[in-house]
């Protein structure tokens, strides 16, 4: 029976695109920590310079905040996007999933076949050995009311029919049911002690 080898080649691709998509996570993450950082510094030389009356330190520190809130806006708007979007195009998806019900469907009918011949082999066993209880008990019976002349011996004192010893557990019914989706036929049966009816 074949293995998976497509499914398995996609499992592949997957664990590097979500692999991938968990390092720029981290990034992202990273940079707008950064970003964060820098506005912090910005804003308190911001206040600095607006204590000690420096204009040009003042606007520096106004643009660095500026660059600082727009990097942290950006890296935000990209980690969302990769949160929330489709990391494949949706051909692709559909071709991977498409790839994975053919081959499971072709190892489904691949065990259903084995499964079949299975059955039919268990039934002839089943068979034979019903034959096989059927032939034992013949021969006892025989054996020992025939042949042995055992046929008072097997009554006991009241004169009610006893069970042979060893008389063999014979197949007393076959019933048939459903294995599982796959439809195929099972064998079992019940066993029993028989009397001895003289």
């Amino acid at each position: 029976m074949n293995k998976l080898t497509a499914t398995l080649k996609i499992e592949e691709y997957v664990n590097t695109i979500l692999a991938d998509r968990e390092q720029k996570i981290a990034d992202y993450t990273d940079l707008i920590n950064r970003a964060d950082t820098a506005i912090e510094a910005a804003t308190d030389a911001m206040d600095e310079a607006e204590l000690s009356g420096d204009e040009d330190g003042y606007r520096e520190a106004r643009r660095d905040r500026a660059d600082a809130m727009a990097s942290k806006e950006l890296h935000q708007k990209r980690l969302a996007r990769l949160l929330n979007e489709p990391l494949i195009t949706q051909d692709r998806y559909e071709s991977w999933v498409n790839s994975i019900y053919a081959e499971v469907a072709d190892i489904d009918t691949q065990a259903r076949g084995i499964i079949a011949r299975q059955s039919v082999k268990m039934a002839c066993i089943a068979d034979e050995l019903k034959e096989t209880f059927e032939k034992a008990n013949e021969v006892l019976r025989r054996l020992q009311s025939d042949v042995y002349k055992d046929a008072d011996r097997s009554k006991n004192t009241s004169g009610e029919i006893m069970k042979l010893p060893h008389e063999t557990k014979n197949v007393d019914k076959w019933d048939t049911f459903n294995w599982g989706k796959a439809g195929v036929s099972h064998y079992e049966y019940s066993k029993y002690l028989k009397e001895v009816e003289q």
